[in-house]
This record gives structure tokens, sequence and C-alpha cells, in this order.
């Protein structure tokens, strides 16, 4: 297995790929690999060995980092495109204009409990000075 990884890892190091393709394309190996192996029921050393190898070529590692990059730009486009939305000027000011009415909001709020309960804090105030 470490003889698989180093070997995808050397590919895409010399191909430019980023670690996130690295690891899907090593995942589709074990993948292929496990699928390989599970269609005999007691593979030899020399049988893993040798299926080992057949899947370690460079065409098949090529094979697997485009099957990488294919996926992860379907996950880039179906699921974090969405959510990167161009902000605008208007959005800027909105959320400016928000977060002051909020904290008014709240300064207000504060003023009035303890405006409401200036009877309770005198009164206990008194009672740590003594």
């Amino acid at each position: 297995m470490i003889e698989a990884y180093h070997k995808i890892t050397d590919f895409c190091n010399r191909r430019g790929k980023d670690p996130v393709i690295r690891n899907h394309a090593f995942c589709m190996y074990i993948e292929t690999l496990s699928q390989a192996l599970a269609s005999h029921e007691n593979p030899t050393p020399m049988r893993m060995e040798t299926t080992s190898a057949a899947l370690l070529t460079e065409q098949a590692i090529e094979g697997y980092v485009s099957r990488a990059e294919t996926l992860v730009d379907n996950i880039t486009v179906a699921v974090v495109n969405p959510y990167i939305r161009k902000r605008t000027t208007q959005d800027f000011w909105l959320a400016v204009a928000s977060s002051v009415v909020g904290s008014f909001l709240f300064a207000l709020g504060l003023a009035l409990v303890f405006w409401l309960a200036k009877d309770q804090i005198r009164a206990w105030l008194q009672t740590l000075s003594e």
C-alpha cells in the first residue's frame, strides 16, 4: 500500500496536482484493487502483487487522477459554487446598516433594563459599601 501511495504521489507531484486530487486518486486505486481482489475467493500473495502491479501502471494512475479531477470539479460545481456569491455594494451597506441598527437596539434595551432595575442596583451597591 505504501508503495502505491508513493507512486501516485510521485505522479501527482510531477504533474502539479493538488493533494485533494492525489487523495481521491489513491482512494480510487484502493477501490479498484479491492474490487479486483474480491472477485477471487482466496487471493494468493502472488496474485495480490500481480493485481497491484497491474493497477499501478502509468496509464492506470493517469486514469485515477483524471477521474479524481472530474469528481472534484463536479463536487465544486454542485456543492461549493452555489455558496459562493458575488457581494455587491448594496449588500455591504445593508449589512452595515443592520449591524448599526442592531447595536442601537441592544444598547437601548440594556439602558431600559438598568433604568427599570435602578432601585435594586442601588440597594445592592449600598449593601456592598457597608
